[in-house]
């Protein structure tokens, strides 16, 4: 939340960095996956990065999408 990322000194730029990768996940063209990967590229958020590689990880578990 962004009381949390405040009191841990994250950088406006990285929280602003976040919501819009939250809203991209959400909201974006394509499927997650490919807004995933899409936002990994365009990002220069190290936060941003690490959400990326969690959800392109390989895991033997799923997301919950929309439509799926």
């Amino acid at each position: 939340n962004l009381v949390g990322l405040k009191r841990r000194g994250v950088k406006r730029s990285d929280i602003t960095a976040l919501r819009a990768a939250f809203q991209m996940l959400a909201q974006g063209e394509g499927t997650f996956q490919d807004r995933a990967r899409r936002l990994g590229d365009e990002t220069e958020s190290d936060y941003v990065r690490e959400i990326v590689a969690f959800v392109l990880g390989d895991s033997d578990r799923s997301f919950l999408t929309p439509g799926g």
